[in-house]
């Protein structure tokens, strides 16, 4: 196994929420997932993806060489034991659900030699006792730091849930993250087991703007795209407060936003933000709801420019699919956005949570439309160099090689 030319090829189980075209259930984790098992299928290992699944019964296929199964995560049980199923979401009785489809996959056709699972939900509870050693939790945001971010917002999960992936966590011996800003955001909460950093991994071949207009007006305004589930943590209400005030200027902008709606405490938080919208500003937003996976890549190249309004992100993959696209980018400078965003150069940066900065920063593309086709061609430049030099699927797998050749040592 030392020797490159003589490694095997590896058979994966992949354990995430949702895989499209159900992705809803898994948000970027599920899109993430499916990048992840075709460039690993490409590269010629064999990958199985286990997924939660809404539907009422198992269903399995086969699809660009990758085999899927859908779990149901809704559970039979009722009275006491419906706390277990933490809001449809997943519950001990899904993970019994998926660890008895390993074990079947496993007694059929031999062993696993990686399983990696997703932190959202605590999927790899089961495997962090019973297969430690294979077991990867691949680190995208926990909800017990994502709802540090969502006080407007009732809970996704039971506090027992966020407690089960904390332990999850703590048990592991292999943990990836995409960015070294959330690892520092978990071990402010838990102790756990030295990470390896891994970007995610996406595809460089897709759709792009090839032209830019050179002047906006109200028969043509600023076409401004803000994608991702609405809620507080990606501060949408920002980008609502900040469109107040270009409209008010008389500004020719038009407003996006492409997610699915969440719950508050006293609504949702899409009628949220529409209350927080002038009369004026109302009528130049739309709210889309969720876009399908496959219409994405030619849905971004729709736009002018790409608002990433969060308060915290992982590592932030709808930028990364925005920057593709060739959309200027204009970010909070929060987490990784200051590594991946050089201001003034391939995007611009305005503080995060300030309403009246992000406006000034739309308000100087809307003014300067040849810096933002500037820096919209340097985004989409510096995305394909930044995924030739860290090739992410080639780094999953030496790191799959590495804990292989551990374990045997």
């Amino acid at each position: 196994m030392n020797s490159r030319k003589s490694r095997r090829k590896l058979k994966i189980a992949l354990i995430y929420p949702g895989y499209p075209p159900e992705e809803e259930l898994g948000g970027g984790i599920s899109i993430f997932a499916k990048h992840a098992a075709e460039g690993l299928v490409k590269k010629g290992h064999k990958v199985t993806v286990i997924s939660r699944s809404l539907r009422s019964s198992m269903q399995q296929s086969i699809h660009n060489g990758i085999k899927i199964i859908r779990v149901p995560s809704s559970s039979r049980f009722s009275g006491f034991f419906s706390a277990l199923n933490f809001n449809n979401y997943g519950s001990l009785f899904y993970y019994w659900k998926v660890k008895k489809v390993v074990d079947c996959i496993e007694k059929e056709k031999g062993p696993f030699d990686i399983i990696e699972c997703g932190d959202w939900g605590a999927e790899g509870f089961l495997f962090s006792f019973t297969s430690p050693e294979k077991l990867i939790i691949r680190c995208h945001t926990p909800s017990f730091i994502a709802e540090d971010w969502n006080s407007l917002n009732p809970p996704y999960f039971s506090a027992f849930l966020k407690f089960l992936e904390k332990i999850t966590l703590k048990r592991a011996r292999n943990i990836t993250t995409p960015s070294k800003s959330l690892l520092r955001a978990i071990e402010k909460k838990i102790k756990i087991r030295p990470v390896v950093v891994q970007p995610y991994p996406i595809k460089t071949k897709a759709p792009f703007k090839e032209s830019y207009p050179n002047t906006y007006s109200e028969k043509r305004p600023l076409r401004i795209l803000v994608a991702g589930r609405l809620e507080q943590r990606k501060g949408q209400d920002i980008v609502c407060r900040a469109l107040n005030i270009l409209i008010s200027k008389h500004f020719p902008v038009h407003l996006v936003f492409a997610g699915a709606d969440t719950p508050t405490r006293t609504g949702t938080f899409g009628a949220y933000l529409k209350s927080i919208l002038s009369k004026e500003a109302r009528n130049r937003v739309d709210f889309l709801g969720h876009i399908n996976y496959k219409e994405i890549p030619v849905f971004y190249t729709k736009f002018d420019c790409y608002v990433m309004s969060s308060r915290f992100e992982s590592l932030g993959f709808v930028v990364l699919e925005a920057m593709r696209a060739g959309l200027c980018i204009v970010a909070s400078n929060v987490c990784e956005m200051p590594r991946i965003i050089q201001s003034c150069e391939n995007g611009l940066l305005f503080q995060s949570g300030n309403y009246k900065d992000l406006s000034s920063q739309i308000e100087f593309l809307l003014k300067r439309p040849d810096e933002l086709e500037r820096m919209g061609r340097a985004g989409r430049k510096s995305f394909l160099d930044r995924c030739s030099k860290e090739k992410p699927i080639e780094r999953m797998i030496e790191n799959y090689y590495q804990i292989l050749e551990k374990n045997i040592g």
